[in-house]
């Protein structure tokens, strides 16, 4: 077992986080952007949804009695729904089940009751909701089973569980303070992905899948811009920014700033962000 020398990001989701078939993927951008920076975990399972995802958090997120054994998780990033919403499958939840098993998974991160050791970090959480679609262009057998109108009322559901939870984070932190306390915010992807679309043009959404559901370099870019942008503002900071050294250093430094003459002195110079000093 690695020692956990680095903090973590944790990636949770379907199949929209688990690929790495296109290029500018999730997991990629996240690896280039914290190279010796921040280990990037992918909890990410194809054809998953809510319901069989909540199960595996005992198997994802280590015990609280097991802390200082386990990389500490700075960033965690949850996107399901998009299996939640098709029509007459075996994947298919109610939006209130899609709710019910956010909050399950966003409390096994923020409640003082978790018995997980993120829950008494000041993690920081990007809620993603599931993107648009384009019937048209899947494959002939699975267009009875999307339609545009589900994926939004999906999208839906996922913002007022946002909303709920922005307020039990400003709850909370008007007791710790921001830099001790948890985190969260809403990354609109449907709404990303239309405005990249200029609203509902076809065409244009189209080039933002490979499939009418799974996104393509053009959708990820997309969607990593939101991500960047949410950590660059909203979560300023609190160690995630990868451009801001002073926000979020090297882990082991560059060689140019060892002493050649002593190497071991690499170990005295590895760097924590300034939230975790």
């Amino acid at each position: 077992m690695a020692a956990p020398m680095q903090d973590c990001i944790l990636l949770m989701g379907d199949s929209l986080t688990q690929r790495t078939d296109s290029p500018g993927n999730l997991q990629q951008r996240m690896n280039e952007a914290y190279q010796r920076k921040l280990d990037i975990l992918n909890r990410g399972y194809g054809g998953f949804n809510s319901e069989w995802f909540v199960p595996l958090l005992p198997k994802i997120l280590a015990r609280k009695e097991d802390a200082d054994k386990v990389p500490v998780i700075r960033l965690v990033t949850i996107w399901l729904g998009t299996n939640d919403s098709v029509i007459g499958r075996d994947q298919s939840q109610s939006t209130s089940r899609l709710v019910s098993n956010l909050e399950i998974i966003l409390d096994a991160l923020t409640s003082p009751e978790s018995p997980y050791a993120v829950a008494s970090t000041p993690v920081s959480i990007i809620l993603m909701t599931p993107g648009p679609c384009v019937v048209s262009d899947m494959p002939k057998e699975n267009q009875k089973y999307r339609t545009a109108e589900k994926h939004r009322e999906y999208r839906d559901a996922v913002i007022e569980v946002g909303e709920k939870y922005k307020a039990l984070e400003e709850e909370n932190n008007a007791r710790l303070g921001d830099r001790y306390g948890w985190k969260i915010a809403t990354a609109d992807v449907w709404q990303e992905l239309m405005s990249a679309a200029a609203g509902d043009n076809e065409q244009e959404l189209s080039s933002l899948f490979i499939d009418g559901v799974h996104l393509s370099t053009k959708g990820y870019t997309v969607v990593w811009d939101l991500l960047a942008r949410i950590i660059k503002t909203e979560f300023k900071g609190r160690g995630l920014d990868w451009e801001d050294f002073d926000d979020l250093p090297r882990r082991v430094p560059p060689f140019t700033d060892i002493d050649f003459s002593n190497p071991p002195s690499v170990v005295d110079l590895m760097a924590l962000p300034k939230i975790r000093q």
